[in-house]
């Protein structure tokens, strides 16, 4: 089993420069998400969640400014409505999703399990890597790679 921190530390390098992307940004992008997908594998299957405290998270009120100007261009996307209960809610779907918000949420996450690691706890930071994307930002990289690849297409 390999490493998933080289990934992750990728992807946050990225996102969080302090220039504003372009469409040309785009694919380096989806590519580095990709990346975090695979990133998850390399991940043991988690017993525990381990600590999501938000006092080691980002608040999203201070990283939503910073992401905004890094992709001024991006913003919402239809997308299929979430599971309920493991089926489609029809009542609801489409829906929209909203880009700037996938980069918040898996930003955060990322940099809790990251902060883990920088303790010199790494099996906990990767368990909640791995935890964190089955139970929440994995759906937020997913619908973000679809809407991207279709902006790209043009």
């Amino acid at each position: 089993m390999g490493s998933p921190w080289p990934a992750v530390d990728a992807f946050l390098a990225f996102v969080l420069r302090p220039t504003a992307t372009t469409s040309a940004d785009w694919a380096e992008l989806v590519r580095l998400l990709g990346g975090l997908a695979m990133a998850r594998h390399e991940c043991p299957e988690p017993d525990h969640p381990g600590r999501r405290d938000d006092e080691l998270r980002t608040r999203d009120e201070d990283l939503r400014p910073i992401l905004s100007q890094r992709f001024p261009d991006l913003g919402y996307y239809h997308c299929i409505a979430p599971l309920v209960d493991g089926d489609l809610d029809f009542e609801q779907a489409p829906t929209l999703g909203d880009a700037i918000d996938d980069l918040v949420d898996i930003t955060k996450d990322l940099q809790s399990a990251v902060w883990h690691r920088d303790e010199g706890r790494a099996e906990v930071g990767a368990a909640l890597l791995a935890w964190s994307f089955d139970a929440h930002w994995g759906d937020h990289l997913r619908e973000l790679q679809v809407y991207l690849r279709h902006r790209l297409r043009g």
